[in-house]
């Protein structure tokens, strides 16, 4: 009885510690703890006192429903708990736990670190990666961003740093692996910091695809998809077997449209030989264009286990017709004869009959001469060939002179006509070209010069063309000896150093001239060139040197003015 009692004691202590882990009750864990009791046996003649551990044990289930009574945790206990003896370790699982599907590829970011450091102190955190599914992760990239005035002491492994952010890459991370990514930084300046980092992985194994070749390719070409009726297109049909096993009882089916005709008719089927791995086979075909529209060819190739492959081809049927080449100026001026070549070619599969070739020509153009006996229709202004018959592939040129009395554009139509075919036509134009020649001359008063005398020089520009010069500048460049005192012209004179420049003129007219003067003394005794230069829009410049001598003593006047003329040059 007062082992029993003694035992009470200690179910009570122990019912006392187990009160302050109540909170962890509720994780549906078995908690154990134990508490020294001392036993005494009455049997033993000198009882003496032995300290002995009991191990107390609870155990708190799932939480039941609301309506079904919960029943007290004590319930699971042995009535009687013997001295000196062991309880044994009660647990148990709930009788339903949840399947938790874990995802192929899972990683988890975690960051450890203090919430709070001494001021002056650098702060350090980790940044944890953990592959909590069941595929190793592959390419795993890794940003920290990080705010203005946080200044990073140290990173482990050590990171990228770019535009405010750390950057770290990590190639692989296995199935329950763990990489920790460390930072030290220093928050003097700002007094806080927030880590977020963001993660991006991808799947070490992935899913791949590979485009193959079929095992029956069918393939259709021909020598010309453009024809004129009644001319014939050649096809050819390429057939392969890529695969690794015969393509057996295999036809062909050929259907044409109704703009193409072939002898076996519209629709053709065709048995062929098995076709063994690695084997191509070419087939001919031929067609004839029998009307005139965009026509399209469908082949198609069938065999045993439902292979099939198609294939198809647009063709163009045109009305047959001569074709004509025009060869001749494009520009001319009056007065100046003008040589044309023309070439009448039969593209066509048969002959055409009765050719004849008409070249109209304006009235401000007039004939020189012809070939091949052309003839002149004054009535209709133009020039026509009886050129007979002209069979398939056939060819033939003509010749023709022509003159121009006066300026202008005007349109040239070619034609040929034939019996059987269709008209050709080729329309061309003929415009004037109005020249610009540009001519420079330029005269002095004195032939010598003695220091401290003066002299001008006459600069006159021609334009001789019958076409306006655009941007024209003059430009002159005197030796050491001379110095140049003014300039003037048709337009402004500008002096530098011993450089006179003359500003640009904007047009001058065909058939007129400027006069520009430049005014110079003779500042030593010497020799030099004198280089003038005149450019235009589109044209060569005109250069102009002139030697120059200053004499060291005074020549005596004489009567009357000398004058010293350099001839100009051309410019067209």
């Amino acid at each position: 009885m007062h082992s029993r009692l003694l035992t009470a004691k200690g179910l009570l202590a122990g019912a006392c510690l187990l009160w302050p882990v109540a909170p962890l009750l509720a994780q549906r864990q078995v908690i154990a703890t134990s508490v020294p009791v001392t036993t005494t046996t009455p049997a033993a003649p000198t009882p003496s006192p032995r300290s002995s551990e009991v191990q107390l044990a609870t155990y708190v289930p799932e939480p039941p429903p609301a309506a079904r009574p919960i029943e007290p945790p004590h319930s699971i206990l042995p009535p009687t708990i013997a001295s000196a003896e062991r309880l044994p370790f009660v647990a148990s699982t709930p009788a339903n736990p949840a399947a938790t599907a874990i995802p192929a590829t899972m990683l988890s970011v975690e960051v450890v670190g203090p919430e709070r450091i001494q001021q002056g102190q650098p702060l350090a955190y980790e940044i944890i990666l953990r592959n909590r599914g069941t595929k190793t992760l592959a390419e795993i990239h890794v940003e920290q961003p990080m705010p203005d005035g946080v200044r990073v002491v140290r990173t482990e492994p050590p990171a990228t740093a770019r535009d405010h952010r750390l950057l770290w890459d990590v190639p692989r991370l296995e199935v329950g692996g763990e990489r920790r990514l460390k930072v030290e930084a220093d928050l003097a300046s700002v007094g806080a910091l927030e880590v977020r980092p963001i993660a991006t992985f991808a799947s070490s194994v992935g899913w791949h695809a590979r485009a193959v070749r079929p095992p029956l390719s069918l393939e259709l070409h021909a020598d010309r998809t453009n024809v004129p009726r009644g001319g014939a297109i050649h096809f050819t049909i390429r057939l392969a077997n890529g695969g690794e096993e015969p393509i057996r009882h295999l036809k062909l089916y050929v259907t044409l449209p109704p703009g193409m005709h072939n002898p076996l008719g519209p629709k053709m089927v065709k048995k062929l030989d098995d076709l063994q791995p690695n084997e191509a086979r070419t087939l001919t075909l031929e067609a004839t264009g029998v009307e005139t529209g965009t026509f399209r060819n469908h082949i198609e190739a069938q065999a045993d286990l439902g292979v099939v492959a198609q294939a198809h081809l647009d063709a163009i049927v045109e009305e047959p017709t001569l074709s004509l080449k025009v060869e001749g100026p494009k520009q001319y001026q009056a007065g100046i004869d003008l040589d044309y070549r023309i070439e009448v070619a039969n593209p066509t599969g048969f002959t055409a009959r009765n050719v004849r070739l008409i070249q109209t020509l304006p009235p401000a153009l007039a004939v020189v001469s012809a070939s091949n006996g052309a003839s002149l229709d004054k009535t209709q202004g133009s020039l026509v060939w009886s050129l007979s018959d002209l069979n398939a592939g056939e060819r033939q040129t003509v010749l023709f002179r022509c003159k121009a009395s006066q300026n202008g554009e005007w349109p040239l139509t070619t034609a040929v006509l034939s019996q059987n075919l269709a008209e050709a036509r080729v329309q061309t134009s003929l415009r004037s070209e109005e020249a610009v020649a540009l001519r420079l001359e330029v005269q002095a008063r004195e032939e010598r010069l003695t220091a401290g005398t003066e002299t001008t020089y006459r600069l006159h520009v021609f334009n001789d063309g019958e076409a306006a010069a655009s941007d024209l500048r003059l430009s002159a460049v005197l030796p050491d000896a001379l110095t140049p005192l003014s300039a003037e012209g048709p337009s402004a004179g500008r002096i530098d150093r011993q450089r006179v420049i003359f500003a640009p003129l904007t047009r001058m007219e065909g058939r007129s001239d400027g006069v520009y003067r430049l005014r110079i003394r003779a500042r030593q005794p010497g020799k030099g060139i004198l280089r003038i230069e005149l450019t235009a829009e589109n044209r060569e410049p005109i250069v102009k040197e002139i030697s120059i001598q200053a004499e060291g003593s005074a020549i005596p006047p004489t009567n009357g003015e000398n004058a010293n003329s350099f001839s100009g040059g051309m410019l067209r």
